[in-house]
């Protein structure tokens, strides 16, 4: 919407350039795993790069929320590509790789990484719920969502916020599987593998597939949140509802979260995971075949976060577990590029939502000049905010079901009877 409505670019290049940008950056994806693996420090494998990140991030945030007014409007397509490309591909690939190997070398225990990884999602989906409450309150005491000056303030604000606490992350945690136990001198296990050899076992595996898939999934449905204030702006007509709605999309799912650890333990975590996603596809679907029923849609938007609880809660102990496998298949430590299957997926996943959006609102017509959209252009933002969701989520219940990792993990194992 700040591209749109304030900078005045059209949402097919702004949407267009997010997933241009998401996906190149994969390559970064790459280079950073790489030096993940090898350049190790006394602050350990991942916590230096959460504070490197930090700052970075800051700026980041600053700057893609300033494009200066005076520049023509190939100079603000210039601004926009750079400084999204660079909180896409340097930025938030540092953070988010070193935030993803982290979980593995915290514990080495199972219920550990459960807990610490429901922690996160709740702490996370609070976040969310916090921001999008307060910054359309912040938009409007500004001057409204088309002033520079309401995003300048919203922009400096949360980059403050964001670089501390970022920073404050790496500091304070700790990394308490032992350091040498992931060295790279020579006659170490490790080296007798080339990272060619890692990489292909990492990359050719069906569970990094799936979980990579899981990921792009969870994260084009995130992006597609995008799509939320145009919703209820252009199709319920009042934006204030955004934070409204907002309370009733995640409060349900931070609930649900606390109630996630004793599901696990009842059914699993991949069973509890594709239960609940296809609870949420069908919220979806009845959702966007009852709009703009508001009671109908508030109703929906609490099951469908019920729903997506044990997804959100569990996503990161899933790359935890392919840790684990490899470790015990081949005897590879690869916590840098495995991590890569967050990152990469957050990308493309994000990308595509944002994508999506851009090319929604441009397809049916979205005119940011316009009081009031025309009805094609409503209906394709209620399929964004609704019918593409309900598509998505049914995809990810084939992809658990294909999840089989319990069972071979239990195979290398020679037996056991644990639930992954």
């Amino acid at each position: 919407m700040y591209y749109t409505d304030s900078v005045g670019i059209a949402a097919g290049f702004a949407g267009t350039m997010m997933l241009v940008a998401r996906v190149l950056d994969g390559i970064t994806d790459i280079i950073t795993g790489f030096i993940m693996e090898r350049v190790h420090s006394r602050w350990g494998k991942a916590r230096p790069w959460l504070m490197l990140s930090a700052p970075l991030l800051g700026i980041s945030l600053f700057l893609s929320f300033h494009v200066p007014g005076g520049l023509g409007y190939t100079g603000k397509l210039i601004w926009v590509s750079v400084t999204y490309t660079f909180t896409a591909a340097v930025s938030f690939t540092l953070y988010n790789m070193a935030f993803t190997a982290l979980l593995p070398l915290m514990s080495l225990d199972s219920q550990d990484r459960g807990t610490i990884s429901v922690m996160n999602r709740i702490c996370t989906m609070s976040g969310v719920l916090c921001l999008n409450v307060v910054t359309p309150l912040l938009l409007a005491f500004g001057g409204g969502e088309k002033a520079q000056g309401a995003w300048s303030l919203i922009s400096v604000l949360y980059a403050v916020i964001c670089a501390v606490l970022v920073f404050c992350m790496g500091f304070f945690i700790q990394e308490k599987v032992p350091a040498e136990t992931f060295s790279n001198k020579k006659g170490d296990a490790q080296n007798k593998f080339s990272t060619r050899e890692t990489l292909k076992a990492v990359i050719f595996n069906k569970y990094f597939v799936l979980i990579l898939i899981t990921f792009i999934i969870v994260y084009l449905f995130q992006g597609l949140q995008g799509t939320a204030i145009y919703y209820y702006r252009d199709v319920l007509g009042d934006m204030k509802l955004y934070s409204t709605m907002s309370i009733v999309t995640y409060l349900p799912m931070i609930i649900g979260m606390f109630f996630v650890p004793l599901l696990f333990k009842k059914v699993g975590r991949r069973n509890a995971a594709m239960c609940g996603m296809a609870v949420a596809c069908v919220a979806d679907i009845v959702m966007y075949l009852t709009t703009p029923n508001i009671p109908v849609f508030c109703v929906m938007k609490c099951i469908e976060g019920f729903g997506r609880a044990p997804v959100s809660a569990s996503i990161f102990t899933f790359v935890a577990d392919l840790v684990d496998y490899i470790v015990a298949k081949r005897g590879m430590h690869a916590e840098g590029y495995i991590a890569m299957v967050s990152s990469v997926g957050n990308k493309i996943g994000t990308g595509l939502g944002s994508a999506a959006i851009g090319w929604g609102l441009a397809w049916t017509g979205y005119n940011a000049g316009l009081e009031v959209q025309s009805q094609t252009t409503q209906g394709g933002i209620t399929f964004l905010m609704a019918g593409l969701p309900a598509i998505i989520a049914g995809i990810q219940v084939v992809v658990f079901a294909l999840w089989d990792m319990e069972k071979k993990k239990a195979e290398l194992e020679g037996g056991g009877n644990e639930v992954l």
